[in-house]
């Protein structure tokens, strides 16, 4: 996240800035969009939501629960997420847009591109861990092998896979509302035959050289208001949404395996949970 941002200390900061404002505000040269397509990411967010966690799925019968909610959400959205990518795509810094699918099925080639970009040498093989300095050498062990050892495992973000709980009426109402960028990044699930077509967009639309090492964007500019608006019931509301359907927290909405996270209520000296 943005816990830190001294470019003394890191070169790389992951923000949601607009849709979901930092701890301060700081100014970035360039950018990496990490792009998906809207129906997988909202449903992805719906879980996330509902589930409070990065890495459980929701049962069906949940999401026959709140059909009304999800369908909501999906057009609500979808807006949002247009917005999103319009704002990173007027500012005047390079940037590079990578799409989420592409890193899910090319991602040595494109985290290959990516690094290039960056300019960040990327290593063949563990073998050349020997010419790397000390402690990025000891950081990379460290990762792999808690990789190796944590019992937490991210969602499984299949290509499209939320496409299918959308009705046709559904579909077209996400596509209007996503706009112009949903064919631009190859989404269109008719115009670009997406999730079937794999062919990523024309690398103009990926690489922006922007319009001078002057320029610099600001990330949680006080001036600027969050996409969504105050009112907007799929903020920051869902979480008391979740906990109203969940005796907050403490009886998980039903998923499809793992564990769900619960949080472990005392008994009060009455007998009654505290």
């Amino acid at each position: 996240g943005e816990g830190v941002v001294d470019p003394k200390l890191v070169n790389i900061v992951k923000s949601h800035w607009p849709e979901r404002r930092g701890w301060c505000t700081h100014e970035v040269q360039r950018a990496i969009i990490v792009v998906r397509n809207p129906f997988d990411a909202i449903d992805s967010y719906f879980n996330m939501a509902l589930t409070n966690t990065h890495h459980l799925s929701l049962a069906e019968e949940v999401y026959e629960q709140f059909s009304e909610l999800w369908e909501d959400m999906m057009r609500s959205e979808a807006v949002v997420w247009r917005q999103f990518h319009e704002f990173w795509l007027k500012q005047d810094i390079p940037m590079m847009v990578v799409r989420y699918e592409d890193l899910r099925r090319h991602t040595d080639k494109t985290l290959r591109t990516l690094c290039a970009w960056i300019e960040t040498p990327l290593a063949d093989s563990a073998a050349s861990l020997a010419a790397m300095p000390d402690h990025l050498a000891k950081t990379l062990a460290q990762l792999e092998n808690e990789k190796k050892s944590s019992p937490y495992t991210p969602r499984v973000g299949r290509i499209g896979r939320a496409l299918h709980r959308l009705s046709d009426e559904l579909t077209e109402e996400v596509c209007t509302a996503s706009g112009k960028m949903l064919i631009n990044f190859g989404y269109h699930p008719t115009l670009c035959s997406f999730p079937t077509n794999e062919k990523p967009p024309r690398p103009e639309r990926c690489i922006r050289p922007g319009r001078g090492a002057q320029c610099v964007a600001m990330l949680n500019d006080r001036r600027e208001k969050d996409l969504r608006g105050t009112d907007n019931r799929f903020g920051r509301y869902m979480t008391t949404f979740r906990k109203m359907h969940t005796k907050g927290d403490t009886e998980p909405l039903p998923v499809v395996s793992g564990t769900p996270y619960c949080i472990k209520v005392s008994p009060s000296p009455s007998g009654e949970h505290a």
